[in-house]
């Protein structure tokens, strides 16, 4: 940023979400009436449903979304917004499946049903991989905006991290939900407002929409949709249509109080979202389709392709930069904060209020329980900032290494879900089987996954456009720039040659990782239970609690019914 216009404005937009959090837990102490520990994790369950509506979208808007997704359609084109596809999957499961089932439940922690269904150590295990997920996407999340900041603010990348983590784990833990609601307010009316100013200032440099839209499909990026069902292509419709049912619906099928917010408004928020961010890609691309900036030695790799277009189109514009920045580090810490808040409310449900109970033979005071929840959001950033300083060194995209972090996961977790609430006749050792066997087999292929990467799938980019520059420099940084698909040269792939079958395993498209981490969870799931009930003849079907359970499955597996 190069006004003092910008500071001042990016300084305004962190001063304002921090005095949201202090004023939150303000009128939280004010109000004596609801318990202190459901009014920090659930806003006593009292929340409007506008600014409710508002922190949905706001979390969906994560800095991943805003500074990924324009990137990915820049360099692999359009097929990314395939994703849409699998929201008519989405919703229905979650509204006439999960939402009636949790609903009467009224749970703090959704692992709470976990041990309803099953029993405490399948749980904890549950809690315990969901904290491990959530902590490193949280540091991807993280990480994203700190790159952006970086760049455009010219600071370490670790000054960043420290300043934005800084600044979400004090209001999380300040104020509780009731901040990251009304927060989000805020951010999300940044992040609408930035986005649509960049898009309309590139579409003027370019000009108009026609002209983007021309550009784009002359230049490949608007592609037709693949149906090739070889799930080691990077992206096809099966892959974003099926395999975005596990890798970003999984939230839909695993959180009480996520899901009856999400049922009614998250599908098409969502779909809105991914179209923007497609578009904007489409406008960076007719920006720089005759001089791209990575090949030309502008920036060192394509993650600093958007922290650059912003400069360009609105450095001229006094406060705009600052504003750009303010919605990418208003994205992060909308998501962040929400997630925080989420694990915040699994540990001290599913660990601290166990825990105490046993120690002390009593329940945790309300004033306690606040304070061990405010203390368990401070521990975690502080292991979310760590990952953040980490991330850069793990040498994949924004996008890929969220996904293929949920999948690791978050694909056994939402496995266990899924083989809980459809399978009734399924064990608690089938269910810790299935979901250890899975989570084995996913930690095994997403770090195989980075170690090994596959052969880069960038679509061509020109120079031809360019001022005159030194080729030499430029063809030099070419060849050593990480692409944005986080795929390393096939020089580095040579010493793998002969490794055949494992290293094509570590091909799997990152979109389906997290839906083969949930098959893995049902299959061993139901292998290891059948080979109870059949060793056993228990538990019955009809033990099962009929409250727990999806009804409809009675009549999908009569079979299974019948012979017990």
């Amino acid at each position: 940023m190069s006004s003092v216009a910008d500071y001042v404005v990016f300084g305004v937009i962190l001063a304002l979400s921090m005095a949201i959090g202090i004023i939150s837990a303000w009128k939280a102490r004010r109000n004596k009436k609801d318990g202190q520990t459901e009014e920090f994790l659930l806003g006593g369950r009292k929340l409007h449903f506008i600014p409710v509506a508002f922190s949905i979208i706001a979390t969906s808007l994560s800095a991943v979304a805003v500074l990924g997704i324009p990137t990915e359609v820049y360099v692999n084109g359009s097929m990314y917004w395939l994703r849409n596809l699998c929201a008519p999957i989405i919703g229905p499961i979650a509204a006439h499946v999960f939402v009636p089932l949790y609903h009467k439940l009224r749970l703090t922690s959704v692992y709470e049903y976990i041990e309803l269904r099953y029993n405490k150590v399948v749980r904890i295990l549950g809690a315990t991989i969901f904290t491990l997920g959530g902590i490193l996407n949280l540091g991807v999340q993280l990480y994203a905006p700190s790159t952006f900041l970086s760049y455009v603010m010219d600071m370490p990348i670790w000054v960043a991290v420290l300043v934005m983590g800084g600044i979400c784990t004090i209001y999380t833990a300040i104020g509780g939900i009731r901040a990251v609601v009304w927060t989000d307010v805020l951010q999300t009316l940044i992040i609408i407002a930035g986005s649509l100013a960049i898009v309309i200032r590139g579409m003027m440099e370019v000009g108009g929409f026609e002209k983007v839209m021309q550009i784009n499909n002359e230049g490949g990026r608007i592609q037709p949709w693949n149906w090739d069902p070889n799930p080691f292509v990077r992206h096809t419709v099966w892959s974003l249509g099926l395999g975005s049912v596990f890798s970003f619906g999984s939230n839909y099928f695993r959180g009480q109080e996520t899901i009856q917010r999400y049922g009614s408004i998250s599908s098409k928020r969502n779909a809105q979202i991914l179209s923007l961010y497609t578009f904007v890609g489409f406008v960076m691309y007719a920006v720089y389709h005759k001089c791209d900036p990575v090949k030309s030695g502008r920036v060192r790799n394509h993650n600093q392709l958007m922290p650059l277009f912003v400069t360009d189109m609105l450095s001229s514009a006094p406060g705009a930069v600052g504003l750009l920045v303010a919605c990418v580090a208003s994205a992060a810490l909308s998501t962040m904060s929400s997630i925080q808040n989420a694990m915040a409310a699994v540990w001290l449900e599913d660990f601290i209020r166990p825990i105490y109970r046993k120690i002390y033979n009593m329940e945790i005071s309300d004033f306690k329980g606040k304070l061990v929840a405010q203390i368990i959001a401070i521990v975690f950033g502080i292991l979310v900032i760590g990952v953040a300083l980490s991330a850069e060194y793990l040498g994949s995209t924004l996008v890929t290494l969220q996904v293929r972090i949920g999948g690791i996961a978050g694909g056994p977790i939402t496995g266990l879900f899924l083989l809980s609430v459809f399978f009734p006749w399924t064990t608690t050792p089938g269910a810790l089987i299935g979901t250890l066997v899975s989570m084995g087999i996913t930690t095994w292929i997403g770090i195989g996954a980075f170690l090994h990467p596959g052969p880069s799938t960038a679509l061509p980019s020109s120079v031809a456009g360019c001022p005159l520059v030194n080729t030499t420099t430029v063809v030099m940084v070419s060849d050593l720039t990480t692409e944005f698909s986080g795929f390393v040269s096939t020089t580095q792939q040579s010493g793998h040659s002969g490794s055949s079958s494992i290293i094509t395993l570590y091909r799997l498209s990152y979109m389906w990782q997290g839906g083969f981490g949930a098959l893995m969870t049902i299959i061993f799931g139901m292998v290891a239970s059948s080979i109870q009930l059949c060793v056993t003849g228990f538990p019955r079907l009809d033990d099962v609690n009929q409250d727990l359970v999806f009804n409809c499955c009675d009549k999908v597996c009569c079979c299974c019914s019948e012979s017990t």
